[in-house]
């Protein structure tokens, strides 16, 4: 009901505006140093209207996209992600800081400062947004895939090694590979998105504790299971639809597995 709504329930709607106001600034730094830079290139006068205008739009949508993301920040949150948020956190204030004192800068008959100025914006703002991505998201998410890549390769290599693969337990044979691709990057001991930790078996049959999410004997009964069987559209299918999928062979991989007992 609308008359249920307080002040706290409309700050957390700021908060959470966040995700809007973020990308405000992000693009309207690359515009103001088209024009800056074009007009430079080309010889040509800066259309100073133009950029005090875009400087001063730059300057207030920064300062909001902080203040909803401090608001946003006040959320409950798992451990790991504490140091990503302050590190984010100070980022942030130093590009809000710049945002605001571009307008001043471009004020200047001189261009040198304001120049700089936008240079420095943009590298903050890369670097503040990678943190909150992995904030957000997972551990190094922009780098994610060369990463994953990077680990199929090594993998690909130890399994040409000498060891043979009889010696390694089940798990390790036919679940972790799956669990590695499609889950781990998320559900590990740095990101616990869930709070969730899926890198080993005892892990896996652990779940949250009291609620577990694989039931051994009974594939149906499992939570893991459940979501990954979920239409792809669903918020609670997993993985996310924009992560590596199980495919059918590796959904009834799993399923064999759980209905065996979840062996080691």
């Amino acid at each position: 009901m609308i008359s249920e709504v307080n002040a706290d329930t409309l700050l957390q709607v700021f908060g959470r505006f966040h995700i809007v106001l973020l990308h405000l600034p992000i693009g309207l730094i690359p515009g103001m140093i088209l024009l800056e830079f074009g007009a430079l290139l080309l010889g040509r006068p800066a259309p100073k209207g133009a950029i005090m205008t875009l400087s001063v739009l730059t300057a207030v949508v920064a300062a909001l996209a902080f203040a909803s993301g401090w608001v946003l920040g006040a959320e409950p949150r798992t451990p790991a992600k504490e140091a990503l948020i302050a590190t984010h956190k100070n980022f942030a204030i130093a590009m809000t800081a710049l945002c605001v004192l571009l307008p001043i800068m471009a004020a200047f008959t001189r261009r040198r400062a304001y120049r700089v100025g936008l240079l420095g914006a943009l590298a903050l703002s890369v670097v503040t947004g990678h943190y909150g991505g992995e904030a957000v998201h997972k551990s190094n998410y922009l780098f994610k895939p060369l990463e994953r890549r990077a680990a199929a390769t090594s993998q690909a290599a130890d399994n040409a090694g000498t060891t043979p693969p009889e010696v390694a337990s089940r798990y390790d044979r036919e679940v972790a590979p799956i669990m590695e691709r499609c889950c781990t990057s998320c559900h590990n001991a740095d990101d616990y998105e869930g709070d969730l930790d899926l890198t080993s078996h005892a892990l896996v049959m652990e779940g949250w504790g009291d609620e577990k999410i694989v039931t051994p004997g009974d594939p149906d009964q499992s939570i893991m299971i459940e979501s990954f069987e979920l239409p792809i559209d669903d918020e609670m299918h997993m993985p996310p639809a924009d992560e590596p999928q199980l495919t059918p062979q590796e959904l009834a991989t799993l399923r064999k597995w759980i209905r065996d007992g979840c062996p080691k």
